[in-house]
């Protein structure tokens, strides 16, 4: 039986970075799309991460690349980050079991438009953490993070894609 670290909460601060999004498009251009990147941690709120302002204005949302081949890069450098409480143990407990579900969508209509997503494991990062919290002790900050890019997939699970994704988790302290 293990004994918990500690039955206080503690405080997180998770953030994330949308660096691009590649789409195999078989040749095809992208005209008129308005993409937007939603991130689902655990059961906290989607947080939504717009590409940028100038999709407010109708502008080209994408940047075509020759060296990209038939794909459509559309480039984010765009980022989002919260705070939260939460026992380090359950939270170990529920990222190492499920992983960060990151969403590409068109959102130029009233409805969003699911394009494709992508499963980010955050397992190693809260495993450091936690072993950084068992070393120095709950009162300690602890700060990892890692880059990476990952396959954006269909419905019905076909690849479409890449979307690459910079993650940071942060433990404050307990309380």
């Amino acid at each position: 039986m293990t004994v918990p670290l500690n039955k206080n909460e503690t405080l997180f601060s998770f953030e994330i970075l949308v660096e691009y999004v590649r789409l195999d498009t078989g040749g095809k251009l992208l005209r008129s799309w308005k993409p937007a990147v939603g991130v689902r941690l655990l059961d906290f709120p989607t947080l939504v991460i717009y590409q940028s302002d100038e999709s407010q204005t109708g502008e080209r949302m994408f940047t075509p690349r020759s060296d990209v081949g038939t794909s459509n890069e559309v480039i984010f450098q765009k980022g989002k980050s919260c705070l939260f409480k939460i026992n380090l143990d359950s939270f170990h407990q529920h990222l190492s079991n499920t992983p960060l579900y990151a969403m590409v969508m068109d959102v130029r209509h009233e409805t969003p438009k699911l394009i494709g997503s992508s499963l980010v494991s955050l397992a190693r990062l809260v495993n450091q953490i936690k072993t950084d919290v068992e070393a120095h002790g709950i009162g300690t900050p602890s700060a990892h993070g890692e880059r990476g890019e990952h396959d954006l997939c269909n419905l019905m699970g076909k690849k479409i894609g890449l979307i690459s994704i910079a993650c940071k988790l942060v433990s404050l302290g307990g309380s």
